[in-house]
């Protein structure tokens, strides 16, 4: 019910909804990763390398590229390449197929007016909620702790802090 009530009336009107296109590559090995980044280094496009080496992440197509999604579609990944200039590298990054290199190639917000096939993503989505649903329950645990220990936290800035999936998860309940 949270799934079909957030596709139908809250991310329609989410400013912040985003829509990206990304070129990903995937490997299993992390020295794969330096050869590229090596080639990469000598003068070679990233494109013609994900053109290349073809389908490496269940995400893209063929040719390596994701087509138009939300962010919230694509994790982790999404959530990093939302804040990425366009044909900006960046990774590895640690995944569970491997490591990942992307670029973002296209992004629009959802004024915009774009379609997505929303519905033949609706376990990314799914994802994406029990994420910031977790991450809503740890910042409300963090500020109780905070008051219980007289720590004084400015709510309104530990709040507006974005926080991603990787590495940060660790930090938060451990660190």
């Amino acid at each position: 019910a949270e799934l079909e009530s957030y596709i139908n009336a809250d991310m329609a009107a989410d400013k912040d909804l985003i829509y990206i296109n990304l070129r990903l590559l995937t490997l299993p090995r992390l020295t794969e990763i330096e050869d590229v980044l090596r080639t990469l280094s000598a003068g070679t496009l990233f494109e013609q390398l994900v053109l290349q080496y073809g389908k490496t992440d269940p995400l893209v197509n063929d040719s390596g590229v994701t087509g138009l999604m939300p962010v919230a579609a694509l994790g982790n990944i999404g959530t990093i390449a939302a804040n990425l200039q366009l044909n900006e590298l960046y990774g590895p990054v640690k995944r569970e197929g491997g490591y990942s290199l992307f670029m973002v190639t296209e992004k629009r917000s959802s004024t915009d007016s774009l379609s997505a096939d929303i519905h033949n993503n609706k376990e990314q989505i799914r994802s994406f909620l029990m994420q910031r649903k977790l991450n809503s329950v740890i910042s409300g645990h963090t500020l109780k702790l905070a008051a219980k220990y007289n720590a004084v936290i400015n709510e309104k800035v530990f709040s507006g802090i974005k926080t991603t999936g990787i590495h940060m998860f660790t930090h938060r309940l451990m660190g």
